[in-house]
């Protein structure tokens, strides 16, 4: 059976996706922005349909269904849910809400006729008897469950926003996995999406939604307890012990990704008076001191009522690493697995692990092998690709050579860019498409961010550290493969790698292993046997404002850009032609 998981089915949707699922094995899936370039695309994802029909060689008609992750809106289910948080608010600001939430749709509407790209499913020759719809939190739980190698555990699918199967709002879903089924526990109600006022602190802090929230994380550490955090603790809904307490803000919240109507209501103004008062640093330490005391809160009591404390996790709220790191460090969860694609781009897979088991199949919950579930080009086609560039750049084919020449580079001080194998299945650069550097200097991270990254000057770099040696880095040795948790680094090797860590000591690790990835294992292994640490310098690569690289040949325009010295990309090194000596 074949299955072709969608993100959502129609254009709106942030981080639009299309996965394939092959007799219940994913096989590929791929993200709208890494092709059109469009940083977290809304678009229907039709191009990343196009590469996965590709990639198995196969026709629309090859395939038995599309799951969407995106049910349609049932008005009934809306206004039924709307009604049970309007006890917290007040009769003129549901009308406001009301009065914009009409006007945006309106407008998005008109916004989204083109007659180039179709915006909805239905616009498509594809097969529209064939279209079945998945709740978004379903398949957000799906993601976890079946990767997270714990055949029973508490699931947690939690984010900002996102449908059920019949339709209503929800910012949440409790399950219990067992035996390779999921059992719904508990709903979280939209009106205290803890998300959501997260969202609304990021975008008062000058950062885009959906987007900048690893912004407020990384501004958050420098900041310390002030009277700021009361003040923003009376603006974001609270767990009691039992529920979840709303704010009467709730609706005015809500309209976070309408950002325009956002920043004409109270919060966005009372937010920004308090950015005024305490500066940036304070209101983001605020925001973030809140969501995990709340968060932790609420997994207490789901731990305590359920009896289960291994934990997998789905939900873009599970992109806040710091959080992560607490749930292990506290001792709430025993055993922990965060899903690599935890955010809306995730849940096209989770929507063809869901339907292929609402069909009555079923799907061992397995250990997840590797994120690398992108696209691959082989030798003679990145050797075409460069061929076209000959007069700018020259290269050289390294074979085995690839990795000890490229740790010598950096070791001397080389910025790489990093180009192999399949491109990673994610918002994380994890070896396929990452930039490479060395960690032990801080003036690399500098060099960097002006050259590639041109970031706030507050984001941290993460280090790639072989899992052999990741106990002599890490004090807890929370790293994953795939940067989903923050740890402490020990203090004697921190000295040591300050490019490649935050200012709190602690990083966001990618623990390497030689038989996933030996390629880019044995680069960092040249580079320990150089330098004597087993850790490197590891970020996406892609220019400020751009995805990841996807294609050849926007790796060898970043290398003519000047955003990296050279450009490691299958065997071949090249560099600049005007650097040729």
């Amino acid at each position: 059976m074949k299955i072709i998981g969608l993100t959502c089915h129609y254009t709106g949707n942030h981080d639009n996706s299309a996965a394939l699922l092959i007799d219940g094995k994913i096989v590929f899936a791929e993200s709208e922005e890494r092709i059109t370039r469009i940083k977290h695309d809304r678009q229907f994802p039709i191009k990343s349909i196009k590469h996965n029909l590709k990639y198995k060689k196969l026709k629309i008609s090859d395939i038995d269904y599309f799951a969407s992750a995106s049910p349609p809106t049932n008005l009934g289910k809306l206004l039924s849910h709307y009604f049970k948080g309007f006890t917290y608010t007040s009769t003129l600001e549901f009308f406001r809400w009301t009065l914009g939430r009409s006007l945006q749709m309106i407008s998005s509407n008109s916004q989204n006729k083109n007659s180039h790209i179709p915006n909805t499913y239905y616009e498509t020759n594809l097969p529209k008897k064939k279209l079945v719809f998945i709740s978004h939190y379903l398949a957000h739980a799906e993601t976890a469950y079946v990767f997270s190698e714990m055949d029973k555990c508490l699931i947690v699918a939690w984010d900002g926003y996102g449908l059920n199967e019949d339709g209503s709002p929800l910012c949440g879903s409790i399950y219990l996995g067992q035996n390779g089924e999921l059992t719904l526990l508990e709903e979280i109600p939209i009106y205290a999406s803890l998300a959501l006022y997260y969202g609304a602190v990021t975008i008062a802090l000058g950062f885009k939604l959906n987007d900048g929230e690893g912004k407020t994380m990384g501004l958050a550490v420098y900041g310390k307890e002030s009277p700021a955090v009361k003040e923003i603790r009376d603006i974001f809904p609270y767990f009691d012990g039992k529920k979840w307490i709303p704010r009467s803000n709730w609706l005015e919240v809500n309209s976070v990704s309408r950002t325009e109507f956002f920043k004409k209501t109270s919060t966005y103004k009372k937010i920004k008076k308090l950015i005024d008062m305490y500066g940036n640093q304070q209101i983001a330490f605020a925001a973030q001191k809140i969501l995990e005391v709340e968060a932790e809160k609420f997994f207490r009591y789901l731990v305590k009522k359920y009896q289960e404390k291994n934990i997998a996790l789905a939900g873009g709220i599970f992109l806040n690493v710091k959080f992560n790191m607490k749930l292990l460090e506290n001792k709430i969860a025993k055993k922990l697995f965060i899903y690599p694609n935890p955010g809306d781009g995730g849940v096209a897979v989770g929507a063809a692990l869901a339907l292929y088991k609402k069909l009555g199949k079923k799907i061992p919950v397995v250990g997840m092998n590797n994120v690398y579930l992108g696209c691959e080009y082989n030798k003679n086609e990145i050797k075409k690709e460069l061929k076209k560039f000959n007069k700018k750049i020259v290269f050289i084919d390294l074979a085995d050579k690839l990795p000890k020449t490229i740790a010598s580079h950096v070791a001397n001080g080389k910025v790489v860019g990093w180009f192999q194998g399949r491109g990673e299945w994610g918002p994380r650069a994890l070896g396929a498409r990452s930039v490479l550097a060395d960690p032990r200097f801080i003036e690399t991270k500098d060099r960097i961010n002006s050259k590639l990254k041109q970031r706030d000057w507050f984001m941290p770099f993460a280090p790639a550290i072989l899992e052999e040696f990741s106990k002599k880095v890490l004090v807890h040795n929370f790293g994953t493969p795939y940067m989903t948790l923050t740890d402490d680094v020990k203090k004697n090797v921190a000295k040591k790698i300050p490019a490649a860590i935050h200012i709190d000591n602690t990083a966001r690790s990618q623990i390497v292993n030689k038989k996933t990835n030996p390629l880019y294992w044995s680069v960092i292994n040249e580079f320990r046997k150089l330098t004597g640490i087993p850790v490197i310098l590891n970020t996406s690569f892609n220019k400020h404002g751009l995805p990841i690289v996807h294609s050849p040949k926007e790796a060898i325009e970043h290398l003519i850009w000047g955003c990296v010295d050279e450009l490691a990309i299958g065997p071949f090194l090249v560099i600049k032609a005007s650097k040729k000596k």
